[in-house]
C-alpha cells in the first residue's frame, strides 16, 4: 500500500514537473513574432542591441547547460532560440548604425 503509493506520488511529480519544462520549453521561442515582426517591417529602431546580445548569450549558456545533463527539454527550445536571436541581432545590424 504505502510503497505504491509513494512510488504513484513520485511518477506523478516527475510528470507534473516534465510538463512544466515541456511548457516552458514550448514559450522559450517567444522570439518568433519578434522576429517576423523586425523581418516585415525592417525597423529596429526601438531594439536594444546590448539585450539581445545577453538574451543570445542567455540561450546559448542554457544550450550548453542542456546538452551537460542530456536534457532535451532543455536543449531544443533553447537552440531555436539561439538561432532566432542571432537572425534579430543580424538584422538590427543590418537595419541600423550600431
Amino acid at each position: 500500500g504505502i510503497i505504491l503509493y509513494s512510488f504513484t506520488v513520485n511518477v506523478v511529480n516527475e510528470l507534473i514537473y516534465e510538463l512544466f519544462g515541456i511548457f516552458g520549453g514550448i514559450l522559450g521561442v517567444v522570439f518568433i513574432p519578434q522576429l517576423f515582426k523586425t523581418f516585415k517591417t525592417k525597423s529596429v529602431k526601438d531594439l536594444s542591441y546590448s539585450t539581445w546580445i545577453l538574451i543570445t548569450l542567455n540561450v546559448l549558456f542554457w544550450s550548453i547547460y542542456g546538452f551537460y545533463k542530456n536534457d532535451l527539454i532543455i536543449i531544443v527550445p533553447n537552440i531555436i532560440s539561439f538561432f532566432i536571436t542571432i537572425t534579430i541581432l543580424v538584422f538590427i545590424r543590418r537595419y541600423s548604425n550600431v
